[in-house]
Order: C-alpha cells, then structure tokens, then sequence
C-alpha cells in the first residue's frame, strides 16, 4: 500500500539494558518513515565516548530525538508506555530537549482498543494477521554481550532485532489502517477533503449512512486502506422529534 507522503510518520522502537530508565541505558534505536526504504540506526558503541563510558547514551539518545522531531507523527508498539517514557526520560537526565507526547500514535492501544486478541504483543498480532514480515527471538546472552560491549553475537545481533521490529511494526500500521483509531487526518496538510484522510487516496465507495435524529451522515470506505469515513452531515427538514 502507497501512503500520501505529504503527511510524515515516523516508525521508531528502541532497545534498552532495562525496562526502567533510571538504572538502564539505551543500546541502540531504529527509526524508519513511511514511504522511505531507509532505517536509520543509533547505536551507542559507535559514539567517541563509548570506550571511555559504556553507559554513555547521551549523544544516540540527542540524535534519536532530532530525527524524530522531523516527522508530523510518531508510531510504535506499545512506544506510548515504552520507548517515549523512556527516551523522554533519558532526554531529562542529560537535560535536553525532551520529545512531544501528543503527535503519538501507539499502534498497542489501538489493537487492545478495535481487535480481539489473546495477546496484543507484536509477535502475537503478527501471527494473527499474517503480516509480512517476522520477529526475530534473541537469546538472554546476546542482551548480555551487548551490554558488556561485544559486537559479535552482541550488539549486532540487537539491531538486526530492532530492525525486524521496526518492519513488522511498520506492516502493522498498514493493516490496521482499516481501524482508523487515533491515525492523524492527513486531509488537513494535503488540503484535498475529497480524499480518504487515512492514506490520502481518492478512490472510496458508498459504506451506507448513518442515522442521527435530525440529520443523516454519509459513510464512505476507501478502496486503498479499507478505512470509513463520514461525510457532512445532511438536515432532515421536518422531523418532529417525540419527547421521550
């Protein structure tokens, strides 16, 4: 599926020493825009300080947070309750800009919110909707060699990982456009209202109406994404509304 690229979302998840980030540190983040083939890795070992302090996550963290203010929205799994707490916490403690929380989209939320599912973890929603690409599982004494400093069967293998997760969170979005819960409306930048404000595609179909007590409202599917949407609504002239 194509997206109208004139609205940017930028899909990120990172890889941490713990889940708190007041005794952990970031190893490495991924970051990858819709519509862009490119995934854009930070890795700390590959900063100067790294030999010197191996808990030195300043400048991965500081140059994560730059790429991602460059984009309108920001996507992941479960990155609302993760990996934005966690970067927002590691920005305050090297006392840096810290990053938006309200041009978010958690792609968690809206499964736990629109599907029924026995877990909504990524590996889980991605066996369930088939998505085209995998998780990868990694072994506890990776974690530990990356930690330690090892780049073989270490923190290679780390961002191989975070790169699978960022292109099975990325298939994720597309398929859960059809549910259209808390995706921005990208008719607002694009200006063309006669567009599906899911993906920006034009081609859509009558999906039935809906029925207000004094109006009726048009919904439309779109033929891209499978996404509803609603028209303005339309007055009935002369109703007479009966007390309850």
């Amino acid at each position: 599926m194509e997206l109208n690229n004139d609205l940017s979302v930028a899909i990120f998840d990172i890889e941490t020493t713990d889940f708190w980030a007041d005794t952990g540190f970031m190893l490495c983040a991924c970051v990858k825009f819709l519509g862009n083939r490119t995934i854009y890795t930070f890795r700390i070992d590959e900063y100067p300080r790294y030999e010197k302090d191996r808990t030195n996550d300043k400048r991965a963290v500081s140059d994560l947070a730059k790429l991602l203010r460059r984009a309108d929205y920001l996507s992941g799994w479960y990155s609302f309750g993760f990996d934005l707490k966690f970067i927002n916490t590691r920005l305050l403690y090297h006392n840096l800009p810290l990053l938006r929380y309200d041009n978010h989209i958690d792609l968690w939320k809206q499964a736990r919110k629109r599907l029924k599912l026995k877990s909504n973890r990524l590996v889980n929603v991605e066996r369930a909707l088939d998505l085209d690409h995998n998780k990868t599982p990694l072994d506890p004494r990776v974690w530990q060699r990356a930690i330690a400093g090892h780049k073989y069967r270490g923190m290679n293998d780390v961002v191989k990982h975070c790169k699978c997760d960022i292109k099975t969170t990325e298939d994720a979005y597309y398929r859960l456009l059809p549910t259209a819960y808390g995706y921005p409306n990208r008719n607002l930048v694009t200006g063309n209202f006669d567009a599906c404000p899911y993906c920006g595609h034009t081609k859509y179909i009558n999906y039935g109406k809906r029925y207000n007590k004094v109006s009726t409202v048009q919904i439309y599917q779109c033929k891209s994404c499978g996404g509803t949407f609603s028209g303005k609504p339309q007055t009935v002239k002369n109703v007479e509304i009966r007390p309850q």
